[in-house]
């Protein structure tokens, strides 16, 4: 008998710490992605659209700069229009449909990815900038020579100005060397653009569970949480008396959100300090740039945590705080109370009195006292003589 009742309490521990970690993710999800405006802020407070850029350039310096025929990004100049046209708030307009259109495929109000993005503007006011940049740079370079042409047939690398320059010809020719090459060829992205998986599939077919998940997590928190109420309950009847298993479980409580608060912390803070696997390498600027945008959403996740854990230690106190007031004063107080040798109701005092000798003792009668008027008689002991 005591090996099954050390099973049950075992088995409800088990279900007990699930459902608990459940309810916690469930919030954490909700609260961080529960809803397309909440992903939309954090991804805009994460700095993503400031660094999206930087990273790309970052990231194709070197492939453009030794190329004849690209753009040679290393250029200030180059940079500085690619930043003017493809600003945070393009780059934020756009997103956003996209996650828009995500959302919309997961609370089933569309059977798929359905969105268009379109960098048509933006691509027509990049090569405007480009080819400006370009005349307006060669007019101020000295004339070239045979060799000059030779070496190089991209006008971005010219470091001369070519034989019958006119700035107008110059800026005509290259923009539309630049709508003619393959460099944003398609600037409308759409559903189509997406990659097929390996098995040739879509995305949205691959993962069709997604919406029946999605739906579970927006009333996850009930789902959860009643969960956890059933787990509580099984956990306070394993453990008999009532007030065994209720202080058992503000110990459980507390125990799980102070350690849950440590752990947190040394995986935030410590643990990625001491070994690299804990965190993104920078080997260039434009990691450097993905690195600040996820560090941010883990960041924002280790605050999240911390915070539950410390409602969930507080609870448990609580808990215990209640446990110890309503506790009997005595050991064997309910045993006294059950057999009577202990009352609820309130004690009665007698009043003190005055301090009185015996002739005055505070004794009430019904009868009439008579005082002694003659001397009690005695006997007297003879002493024997030897």
């Amino acid at each position: 008998m005591k090996l099954v009742k050390g099973l049950l309490r075992w088995l409800s521990s088990v279900i007990f710490h699930l459902s608990l970690f459940m309810l916690i993710g469930s919030i954490g999800i909700t609260i961080l992605i529960g809803s397309p405006a909440k992903l939309k802020n954090i991804i805009s407070d994460s700095g993503a659209y400031q660094n999206v850029i930087e990273s790309i350039i970052a990231t194709n310096i070197d492939n453009f700069s030794k190329s004849n025929d690209t753009l040679p990004l290393s250029d200030p100049e180059i940079q500085n229009i690619v930043r003017n046209v493809f600003t945070p708030e393009v780059l934020q307009e756009k997103t956003e449909l996209f996650i828009d259109s995500v959302y919309s495929w997961l609370d089933k109000s569309s059977n798929d990815l359905e969105f268009s993005i379109d960098f048509t503007k933006q691509r027509d006011e990049l090569f405007d900038g480009l080819s400006t940049y370009a005349a307006t740079r060669l007019s101020g370079l000295p004339a070239c020579t045979l060799e000059d042409l030779q070496a190089t047939n991209n006008v971005f690398n010219l470091e001369c100005q070519p034989p019958g320059f006119y700035e107008n010809i110059v800026k005509t020719q290259v923009l539309s060397d630049l709508n003619n090459s393959d460099f944003l060829k398609n600037p409308v992205i759409t559903e189509n653009n997406l990659p097929i998986t390996a098995d040739g599939s879509k995305i949205t077919e691959k993962f069709h569970f997604m919406p029946l998940i999605y739906s579970i997590l927006q009333n996850g928190i009930i789902i959860f949480g009643g969960f956890f109420v059933l787990c509580s309950l099984v956990y306070l009847l394993a453990r008999l008396p009532f007030r065994k298993g209720f202080k058992s479980l503000g110990r459980d409580l507390l125990g799980n959100g102070v350690m849950l608060v440590i752990f947190t912390v040394l995986y935030s803070a410590l643990l990625p300090k001491i070994t690299s696997s804990f965190k993104l390498q920078i080997t260039s600027s434009g990691n450097e740039a993905v690195e600040k945008s996820v560090n941010y959403f883990v960041h924002s996740v280790d605050v999240l945590v911390i915070n539950i854990a410390i409602q969930i230690a507080v609870v448990g106190l609580l808990i215990l705080i209640i446990e110890k007031m309503t506790r009997p004063t005595e050991f064997y107080a309910e045993v006294a109370k059950k057999s009577g040798l202990l009352t609820s109701e309130e004690k009665k005092t007698t009043q003190l009195v005055e301090k009185s000798d015996y002739k005055n003792a505070p004794v009430q009668t019904s009868e009439p006292v008579k005082k002694r008027t003659t001397k009690r008689k005695t006997k007297t002991k003879k002493k024997i003589q030897l």
